[in-house]
């Protein structure tokens, strides 16, 4: 199933080689110990079942270590993300999606339960040269081509990328931060966005993955924070337990029992300022927030410390 660009507007009335040596030098200390302690075990261990099991740990850490470089995420992008051709009247332009690949995939899990946290970093993170990917749209193959190559050499994607999918491979490493509730809210409000007032003087909210508060607002950012929480608001947007499509309706209509200014600019401002703080004490969203983090927990690469 492929997905395009995850927005949706609303009026009122829208690492691998360095854990393996981790993981061997683990084996190693665990045989030191058992040969140490060897001499205190009562007689009759057989030496055939010492020299089976001393393989079998070695196997192990060969297999993981094996598992985890054919599951690397970077090499597996042109069955991840994709470029294609997208005609707007008489221009053909790029657009990028992400895919999900198939049920025995090694990634499958990981990428088919999260193709809107990759989106996240597919056009937030990204640094794409769109003008060079121009010049041979109308090529599918070549531009499918000149796409991964550019994602290939992005060093900053390949690290979020690499850092979203390591305790996926390997489920011993610890996560590399932790966050409060607050902080989880601050970022996740941050999507409903108040994005302009009509000419007939409503508001107009858009939940999007390109056009958020992010940038204008966070001092300090943390990008899979982001990326976890315009996941976790694009899957409860209409979904039929949290609906945060109503919730953000609702929350519209509030803004309106408040006099916000009469200078045009000023009552956007304000209305947005008024829309996070609403979000923020947001039932709905704090549970839906909770919700996918329990689902993923097991190898996110932080914690919500709730």
């Amino acid at each position: 199933m492929k997905i395009g660009t995850s927005a949706s507007t609303i009026q009122p009335n829208s690492v691998a080689n360095e854990d393996w040596i981790r993981q061997f030098a683990g084996q190693q200390f665990f045989l030191q110990d058992f040969f140490q302690n060897l001499e205190t075990m009562k007689p009759t261990f057989s030496p055939h079942l010492l020299t089976a099991l001393i393989w079998t740990l070695l196997s192990i850490g060969s297999l993981q270590a094996q598992n985890t470089s054919k599951c690397a995420i970077s090499d597996h992008y042109g069955l991840i993300f994709n470029a294609f051709r997208y005609v707007d009247g008489k221009r053909s332009i790029v657009l990028t999606n992400v895919d999900s690949v198939p049920e025995n995939h090694c990634l499958a899990p990981l990428v088919n339960a999260n193709q809107m946290y990759l989106d996240y970093f597919l056009k937030n993170c990204s640094h794409l040269d769109y003008k060079a990917l121009q010049k041979v749209v109308d090529d599918s193959t070549k531009l499918q081509k000149a796409f991964i190559n550019q994602l290939n050499k992005d060093v900053e994607f390949n690290q979020l990328l690499n850092t979203f999918a390591a305790r996926f491979l390997n489920p011993s490493l610890p996560p590399t931060d932790s966050f409060s509730m607050d902080k989880v809210l601050d970022v996740a409000v941050k999507f409903f966005n108040i994005n302009k007032i009509t000419p007939e003087g409503y508001y107009s909210g858009k939940v999007c993955v390109g056009i958020n508060g992010i940038k204008s607002t966070q001092k300090e950012r943390s990008l899979q924070l982001e990326a976890f929480c315009f996941a976790a608001v694009f899957e409860a947007y209409q979904s039929p337990e949290f609906n945060l499509q109503a919730e953000f309706v609702k929350a519209i209509k509030e803004l309106y029992k408040v006099q916000l200014g009469v200078d045009e600019k000023e009552r956007l401002l304000r209305a947005q300022g008024g829309m996070f703080f609403l979000m923020r004490n947001n039932a709905q969203l704090k549970a839906a927030l909770l919700h996918e983090y329990e689902l993923r927990k097991g190898y996110l690469p932080f914690v919500i410390k709730v």
